[in-house]
């Protein structure tokens, strides 16, 4: 999904450096900004990422285009949620992120 995000948004893949990482590694690494991003899938019910939004240095990249991104993958869906929803506490409504999903069964 990273790459074909990358594709579709154009993005110059040169000043890109990946860092293939734990999700331990890659999550102190962000705490510490040794790294700049981080990717990953994950359910908003995630409690490594919900503590890991808590810090407020670090900020949630919404993935807009959703219905576009589709056409490229038809497994997707497009969605919006409130960011209080990822944040582990009731939604209040006060920011709604697009993002893109898919069902797991």
């Amino acid at each position: 999904m990273f790459w074909l995000l990358i594709k579709h948004y154009q993005l110059d893949i040169s000043k890109i450096n990946t860092i293939p990482m734990s999700v331990l590694d890659a999550h102190q690494a962000l705490k510490n900004g040794e790294v700049d991003g981080l990717f990953r899938i994950v359910s908003l019910e995630n409690t490594a990422v919900i503590q890991l939004l808590q810090n407020p240095q670090l900020q949630l990249i919404p993935i807009e285009q959703g219905a576009a991104l589709k056409l490229e993958v038809p497994v997707w869906k497009s969605y919006r949620f409130p960011k209080d929803l990822i944040m582990g506490v009731f939604p209040l409504l006060r920011r709604i992120y697009p993002g893109l999903g898919a069902r797991s069964f």
